[in-house]
């Protein structure tokens, strides 16, 4: 993509008042399934290279974020990935902004079927239990953690820190949020 690894382009697109407009606009399209999957790609990484609280700001401002906490459940991996990743640092750098738009989203919905469907690769799973580690963390109300704990999340995160194998990362990244469900 042309912005990866480039912040200063990113920035520039990621805050261009004509550009992502159109950008979430192309999210939405039905008419070429290149266009909508490339648009909702290049909405993540702009977010990733630039990791700017402004980029985010504007992304979620101008509505692309629905299509990113769609994008969690594309039917492509590296969508998923990139997907969980921007929602991870949405949710580090502006998760009090967007706390209500993550669960009137149904972001939990989407976790829920990638951390129980058993084809779900590892790595996606690791950075779904990441992402819901982190929005739990960065909730100044525990708003997060109350949501994923109405949506049985907990019990999910519970049997996969049982029954992954004994080393593997995802029973790592299980234990460190069941820890968190846990806690106080």
């Amino acid at each position: 993509m042309l912005t990866d690894g480039k912040k200063v382009p990113a920035m520039t697109l990621g805050v261009h008042k004509d550009f992502i407009p159109r950008l979430v606009e192309w999210c939405a399209t039905e008419d070429h399934p290149g266009v909508k999957g490339e648009a909702n790609r290049l909405q993540a990484w702009l977010i990733k290279n630039t990791q700017s609280a402004k980029v985010m700001s504007f992304i979620v401002a101008k509505r692309g974020l629905p299509f990113l906490v769609s994008m969690t459940t594309s039917e492509h991996e590296v969508m998923q990935n990139e997907a969980l990743i921007a929602l991870s640092l949405i949710c580090t750098v502006i998760l009090d902004n967007v706390e209500d738009e993550l669960i009137n989203h149904e972001l939990s919905s989407k976790l829920h079927t990638l951390l129980s469907d058993e084809s779900i690769h590892e790595e996606v799973k690791c950075n779904a239990l990441a992402l819901i580690a982190t929005a739990i963390e960065r909730s100044r109300t525990n708003k997060m953690k109350a949501y994923f704990e109405k949506a049985e999340i907990p019990e999910l995160v519970r049997k996969i820190s049982t029954v992954s194998e004994d080393v593997s990362k995802l029973k790592k990244a299980a234990k460190t949020v069941d820890e968190l469900f846990e806690s106080g």
